[in-house]
């Protein structure tokens, strides 16, 4: 996914909304590019974890960062600004898949998610062989979330509350009750988690 700019409109949409006040367009454009340079690959992962497709995602993820445009405080921390990406993909694939044009999932193939891994660890690509992926991508969308945004993305359980705006203790029972039915899974499909 590439994101171009014409940086003339860029800077009259930034001093319009009050959110930056940076010297040139330039400036827009270097911390916009490295916003997406930083947390394009799991955020486009994150989505299609939960619309079953890297196409879909992509797109979601193009509106998530078009909202940063606009809407994103940069004084924020680095974890403040993943977490409020975080929850802004997560509230774009929701609306997504509430929308009428979507009338049903489609499960990925391990081979595209795994190209929207997370660069410094090989856990998609062991997890596809193993075949557990394919029975995560099949629980339901409440316990799904929770799992992936707990053991691929390695978030924590504050941080997966508060992107999701449910308390820790529902994370936990949620995390505790998707492990009992992906284990179930497993179990009748011949495999151990």
């Amino acid at each position: 996914m590439n994101i171009h700019f014409r940086p003339a409109d860029q800077l009259t949409l930034y001093q319009q909304t009050g959110h930056l006040t940076f010297n040139d367009s330039n400036e827009v454009i270097s911390r916009v590019r490295g916003l997406v340079e930083r947390h394009q690959n799991w955020l486009i992962h994150l989505a299609s974890s939960y619309l079953g497709n890297i196409q879909s995602a992509e797109d979601c993820v193009q509106d998530v960062f078009l909202t940063a445009l606009t809407k994103l405080d940069w004084r924020l921390s680095d974890t403040a600004v993943r977490n409020w990406l975080a929850t802004c993909t997560v509230n774009r694939a929701k609306s997504i898949l509430r929308s009428a044009n979507v009338r049903r999932l489609t499960l990925m193939n391990g081979d595209d998610l795994a190209n929207f891994g997370p660069t410094t660890d090989d856990t998609y690509a062991s997890l596809d062989e193993s075949g557990v992926l394919g029975h995560v991508m099949a629980l339901p969308i409440k316990y799904r979330e929770v799992i992936v945004l707990r053991y691929y993305h390695d978030l924590s359980m504050t941080d997966i509350a508060h992107i999701l705006r449910i308390s820790e203790n529902t994370v936990k029972t949620r995390l505790r009750r998707g492990k009992k039915r992906l284990r179930q899974t497993l179990t009748h499909a011949g495999g151990d988690l």
